[in-house]
């Protein structure tokens, strides 16, 4: 007997990719304001595999790139701070 549960999309973003529909969860933690990307920043990931550029970041969520490329810079330092950069 089939369970026609198995075949529901199981998360938000995989019924948004299935049915190509944007998301209108303004709440949710994933939801950017992005229609391309379906407004889901999971979506948004999965889509592309090789990461975005900072432009695109910026694009996205609605900063500039000098900002982005601020904040880049103050991540990188805080791994390289604990050690989180040494894959030896």
């Amino acid at each position: 007997m089939i369970d026609y549960n198995d075949l529901l999309p199981k998360t938000c973003f995989e019924a948004q990719e299935k049915y190509k529909v944007s998301c209108d969860q303004k709440s949710c933690r994933h939801w950017i304001d992005y229609e391309e990307d379906l407004n889901c920043s999971v979506v948004c990931a999965r889509k592309h595999d090789n990461g975005l550029s900072v432009r695109e970041v910026a694009k996205r969520v609605g900063v500039s790139f000098p900002r982005i490329s601020q904040i880049e810079k103050a991540v990188f330092k805080k791994l390289e701070k604990h050690n989180l950069l040494d894959f030896d």
